[in-house]
């Protein structure tokens, strides 16, 4: 299964054995922070670090041979869990982040030493 792998580094959720939680982190959800929440729940005395995902030193189920990953992800006391954000504000986000990268480029192209340029 697609979990168990690391054919993508979000794809593999963090586990955290000692508070039972299995967690799926989402790009762009607060990612930074959560790594850094979940090193500092494991112990990690630089937790403040900013770290990617693949650098975090998190245990990931892929750690785990198959048997236990899957005892993991469905036993009833660990608890499983994924954090996103609404939807329209990601969407919105998303956009003013397009139209920023769109009005830097006509800048680029169209303003500078080019006499003819149009001020919007």
């Amino acid at each position: 299964d697609y979990i168990y792998s690391k054919q993508d580094a979000y794809a593999s959720p963090v586990v955290i054995e000692r508070h039972r939680l299995v967690f799926f982190i989402v790009p762009g959800a607060g990612e930074d922070t959560l790594i850094q929440l979940f090193r500092r729940m494991m112990g990690s005395t630089d937790w403040k670090s900013t770290r990617s995902i693949n650098q975090s030193g998190l245990k990931r189920l892929y750690d785990y041979n198959l048997a236990e990953a899957n005892r993991i992800m469905t036993a009833p006391d660990y608890t499983r869990a994924i954090m996103v954000r609404d939807p329209k504000e990601r969407l919105m986000s998303v956009y003013v982040f397009k139209a920023r990268e769109k009005d830097a480029e006509i800048g680029r192209n169209c303003c500078g030493s080019n006499e003819k340029c149009i001020s919007r």
